[in-house]
């Protein structure tokens, strides 16, 4: 179980420097987020599996719960910010207040029964009884999910502004970690074996949503073009009017 859990954790690693490399300042900051927070929850997935004891299982929850609690938030975000769709910041702000409460709920574990009413090793296997914050998640969860595939429906139906490809490959990892989640527990296979699997494999997916973005972005292609051309000049300045610089024609 190290081993799967360390390769799952490396490739994570992997997969968000190259998503790094590619990083480009018109990319939206909920996927920079999303490949930030996914190796911090496998981190959590491989300490789980070198925990022997009540205390450092609950340590790992806590951190595997990172992703839990935001993965699929900032996901969210992400698929409003590429389908054009404006959300107010002060809903956005409500959203993360609502999502940081019950993360906050996760690090009482073991010292309130808001989460988990109880929590005990049982012949080696992490035995837990759930709380009321527990079914708020799972309600916020589903929830989420159920809002990003109508966004991505209705964006797939009703604009034709948006890449068909980006909008069906933005399904992939909405639904594949909400699946893992609950197929894990519907099947008895564990979520914690299928969950981070999901989230490399998600990674992956969005890799290729950024050289999508990539290609589709021709306003900036465009102007680079322009520039290299050399057929218009362009100067920058500050706030106060200070020159930061320019292309050659501009200089001219």
């Amino acid at each position: 179980m190290v081993i799967y859990f360390s390769v799952l954790l490396l490739i994570s690693v992997v997969f968000s420097i190259c998503y790094a490399i590619s990083w480009h300042k018109n990319f939206d900051v909920h996927l920079t987020l999303i490949f930030t927070i996914i190796p911090i929850a496998n981190v959590g997935y491989f300490l789980y599996s070198l925990a022997d004891d009540t205390r450092s299982y609950l340590s790992a929850l806590q951190v595997i719960y990172l992703g839990g609690c935001f993965l699929i938030l900032f996901i969210m975000l992400n698929i409003f910010s590429t389908c054009g769709i404006n959300v107010p910041k002060w809903i956005k702000a409500l959203f993360f207040i609502f999502n940081t409460a019950i993360y906050i709920s996760v690090l009482t574990a073991g010292k309130l029964k808001i989460f988990y009413k109880d929590i005990s090793i049982e012949d080696g296997e992490l035995v837990k009884e759930y709380g009321g914050m527990h079914t708020v998640f799972i309600i916020m969860v589903i929830s989420y999910t159920v809002i990003c595939a109508f966004t991505l429906l209705f964006t797939l139906v009703k604009k034709d502004n948006i890449s068909h490809r980006i909008i069906l490959l933005l399904f992939c990892p909405t639904i594949l970690t909400v699946a893992a989640y609950f197929m894990g527990k519907l099947f008895g296979i564990g979520d914690i074996y299928l969950v981070p699997l999901s989230y490399v494999i998600s990674q992956f997916v969005y890799l290729g949503i950024v050289r999508t973005l990539v290609l589709y972005n021709l306003g900036e292609t465009a102007l680079a073009s322009i520039v290299k051309a050399g057929s218009a000049g362009f100067i920058s300045i500050d706030n106060s009017f200070n020159f930061l610089g320019g292309n050659d024609m501009g200089m001219e």
